[in-house]
């Protein structure tokens, strides 16, 4: 939207966000104004800052893709931890017996 409205859009790195806020506020709790503020401030005072290009819409889809995938992995690698903290916890001997990093082990 900021884009299609002719306003310039900049990546502003992590690290320094980070580095620029303790200084700038004199404090190190962390709230949502403040860092709006420290980013802000960043963006107005450095022209240096890669702007973003305008995303088309294959690559906004492709991007929700792979961020859904990933949160289904993490989802599945949990579950798997879980039910591998589980089996232990009720008999040890099951970890020596089930190899529970193949999915032989989990399909019955």
């Amino acid at each position: 939207m900021l884009l299609a409205a002719g306003e310039r859009v900049v990546h502003v790195p992590g690290a320094r966000r980070q580095s620029r806020a303790p200084r700038h506020h004199g404090r190190r709790t962390q709230s949502d104004p403040r860092d709006a503020r420290v980013i802000a401030e960043h963006v107005r005072t450095r022209r240096e800052l890669r702007p973003l290009p305008l995303a088309d819409a294959a690559t906004i889809e492709l991007r929700l893709f792979v961020g859904r995938r990933r949160d289904l992995v993490a989802e599945q690698t949990r579950h798997v931890a879980r039910l591998h903290y589980l089996l232990t916890s009720i008999h040890p001997g099951l970890e020596r017996r089930l190899d529970l990093t193949t999915k032989s082990a989990l399909s019955c």
